[in-house]
């Protein structure tokens, strides 16, 4: 089985309050089936702007939890801090 690579980019109001309310998802996010890790970029210019690289064992366990995401409330705060996305796609190793 091949993992997946989850990539987003995104602007957020305040760098630190998005980080800051990321901690509190991360813990929710661990329990879905298939995650193997997140890693968090900041815009290396110290605007506004983050990536989040969660790791899967599969793409068929990203896109289910890409669903789940989307519909579940313990996600809110974080996304209040978004505003807006860039970039959201699944890649894989070459």
């Amino acid at each position: 089985m091949e993992k997946a690579y989850e990539l987003v980019v995104y602007d957020v109001a305040d760098r630190e309050s998005a980080i800051a309310a990321r901690e509190s998802i991360k813990a929710v996010l661990s329990t879905f089936p298939g995650y193997l890790g997140w890693t968090t970029l900041a815009a290396a210019d110290g605007s506004a702007k983050l990536a989040d690289m969660v790791t899967w064992r599969s793409l068929e366990e990203a896109k289910s939890a890409a669903k789940k995401f989307e519909s579940d409330p313990a996600f809110a705060p974080f996304m209040a801090h978004v505003a807006g996305i860039n970039l959201m796609g699944h890649f894989s190793e070459v």
